[in-house]
């Protein structure tokens, strides 16, 4: 009997690429769900489990595998997220069930560092207003901020962390980073300054996130933090919805505590269409984006299809299994 795999992202959805040649090449059923909005996490939990439940292994997106779908998918072996996040998977109880976890840590940093850059752009050239009101006859002349001279900030020093660093050191930027975990080799190399989130939110013009969503890092932005904040800083957020309490930067933004955010995920993912920093002027939104273009989408299915496979032949793809406890034990 063949192996099934569903493939979920919506990128993805009945795309040709290596991906699929690879799925085929290793005896795999190529599979997507009905719906393409399947991975949005809108379906309800009967609904989901009946999609799961007849595949071996999931190329999954933005989907939910709590505890108790787990449960109800035995045949399930393999979780490999797209992406380098893998806050939507009960990990633990995965590790319970022998589910394998895996992400693409090799796929995503360049992209995300270049929207990161890009939403830098964005909002000190103030590419978005500009084009509204010259569109509608104006012609602003108002003077705009520079990127060059000024200091980022890097909540994280991972590899997009670490990519982000080097375009903005490229800039002509000062970079100051928050990890406790930091490659001292690289930071000295690039000398970055390692410093407190205290300091780190007290010095920059730029704030920009790149930590995982952990327990530990739930609202590590809030009112507290951003009162630490310069108030012409600017906070941009390609990492995790969860990073951010969306109440207290609603405050910040309209108080004038801070300048300005530029937001590629949300707490609520898709969020509401009333949520109210939208009718925020100094706020630029994204769909949850900054990890996906054309090389990047390529690279990551490719990687993802890459640790299924090997894990059905009870290879061990290193570096890219979150739960690692299960090595010595695996068997696809």
């Amino acid at each position: 009997m063949s192996r099934k795999v569903l493939i979920t992202p919506e990128c993805l959805y009945k795309q040709p690429g290596r991906h699929v040649e690879l799925f085929e090449s290793c005896g795999f059923e190529v599979c997507y769900p009905e719906d393409i909005t399947f991975t949005r996490g809108l379906f309800s939990f009967d609904d989901c489990v009946k999609v799961l439940a007849p595949y071996d292994a999931v190329l999954a997106g933005s989907e939910g595998y709590p505890a108790e779908m787990l449960d109800a998918l035995p045949n399930l072996k393999v979780i490999a997220r797209f992406g380098v996040g893998y806050d939507p998977v009960n990990v633990p109880h995965c590790t319970k069930l022998e589910k394998a976890v895996t992400i693409t840590p090799a796929s995503t940093h360049d992209a995300v560092a270049e929207m990161t850059m890009g939403l830098i752009f964005a909002i000190a050239k103030s590419i978005i207003p500009n084009d509204i009101s010259t569109r509608e006859g104006a012609w602003s002349r108002v003077v705009l901020y520079p990127v060059r001279e000024r200091l980022i900030g890097l909540v994280g020093l991972g590899r997009i962390g670490r990519s982000t660093a080097i375009r903005a050191k490229l800039l002509g930027m000062q970079v100051i980073a928050h990890d406790q975990f930091a490659d001292p080799k690289f930071v000295k190399e690039q000398g970055i300054e390692l410093v407190s989130l205290e300091e780190l939110l007290q010095k920059s013009d730029y704030v920009s996130l790149h930590a995982p969503m952990l327990p530990e890092t739930k609202y590590l932005i809030n009112k507290e933090t951003l009162k630490l904040m310069k108030p012409d800083s600017v906070l941009i957020n390609t990492a995790r919805g969860g990073l951010v309490n969306e109440a207290d930067l609603l405050v910040a933004l309209t108080s004038g505590q801070i300048r300005a955010a530029a937001l590629d995920v949300f707490e609520q993912e898709p969020p509401s269409p009333d949520n109210p920093l939208f009718q925020l002027k100094n706020v630029i939104a994204s769909p949850h984006m900054a990890g996906l273009d054309q090389v990047s989408v390529a690279n990551m299915a490719h990687e993802a299809a890459e640790c299924i496979t090997q894990l059905s032949k009870n290879q061990w793809p290193e570096g890219k299994v979150v739960n690692s406890e299960l090595k010595t034990s695996w068997s696809w």
